[in-house]
């Protein structure tokens, strides 16, 4: 079902759900696109979680955005479509390794529809035995200002894979991967974000890589920017380098970008001292089979 009550989406959001979206695009093997949202599969990397998903948006979040004002309602049986897609091999025994070892996944984005809609959505999955987590976040935009202030750590943009070990290592330990033994998927995703020409990773060193930040421009849209993730190994912290690597890219890109984040709530204030403002809040569920 197609509901056309609303003429238009919101600025903030057509355009950071459209980087969170295409950033996805760029990580994964192949993307296929509806009018409620996208599925990704990546069968080169099948524990890497958001290359294995169907991301639901109930609408349309290409350019050109000839959809923008019809909100779409994904299929009935959702969550046994995904099962199917996702997992047959482990139903039949005889198909890929990768749908043998990948576990079905839908992420839905509740921002723009009503509860009522999104509940019976979530009942859905729970009665197909699917574990369902919601989260919020808040979006946060910078209009670019210029370049970055002097801040003492010398600041370089990593290229080719010799820079990827080091890079693993770091994202492993700052991003709390390491302790959760949930690493196996990171070397692909990183390797293809350094090869990738949408891409930008920057790092700061000392004895090693110790800080990144990893920022994505798609083609499609060069004024937008989104920083994907920033991460300051434990003990390098309160030091200022995830500041001076967000001014840093900020710096570099032309002046009229609006650069966005998507940052949990007791990261806000963070980023509002580095003249990001809040623009919006996404709310979501993730819904995934356990193994």
């Amino acid at each position: 079902m197609v509901h056309r009550s609303r003429s238009i989406l919101p600025a903030w959001y057509a355009e950071s759900r459209f980087l969170f979206s295409e950033a996805l695009r760029a990580t994964s093997d192949s993307t296929d696109s509806f009018v409620f949202g996208r599925m990704f599969k990546t069968p080169s990397n099948p524990t890497y979680r958001q290359g294995n998903l169907v991301y639901i948006t109930f609408c349309h979040l290409e350019f050109p955005w000839d959809c923008n004002g019809v909100l779409a309602d994904p299929p009935k049986q959702l969550a046994a479509i995904i099962k199917r897609a996702y997992s047959y091999g482990r139903q039949q025994n005889e198909h890929s390794d990768y749908e043998r070892r990948v576990r079905p996944r839908c992420l839905v984005d509740c921002t723009l529809k009503d509860h009522e809609s999104t509940d019976a959505i979530v009942r859905e999955f729970v009665g197909d035995g699917f574990t369902c987590t919601r989260s919020h976040d808040a979006v946060m935009r910078l209009a670019v200002a210029g370049p970055a202030p002097s801040s003492g750590f010398a600041v370089s943009r990593l290229a080719g894979p010799d820079e990827l070990p080091g890079l693993v290592a770091c994202a492993a330990r700052s991003l709390g991967y390491d302790q959760a033994n949930d690493t196996e998927w990171l070397a692909p995703k990183l390797r293809v974000q350094l090869e990738h020409p949408e891409f930008s990773v920057f790092a700061i060193r000392d004895s090693g890589i110790c800080a990144f930040l990893v920022l994505f421009v798609s083609d499609k849209a060069r004024d937008l920017a989104l920083v994907q993730v920033v991460g300051t190994l434990p003990e390098c912290r309160r030091r200022g380098m995830a500041t001076c690597l967000l001014q840093h890219a900020a710096g570099s890109l032309p002046s009229s970008t609006k650069v966005y984040l998507d940052a949990e709530k007791h990261m806000q204030g963070f980023y509002e001292r580095l003249g990001f403002e809040l623009v919006g809040n996404v709310e979501s569920v993730e819904c995934v089979l356990p193994e």
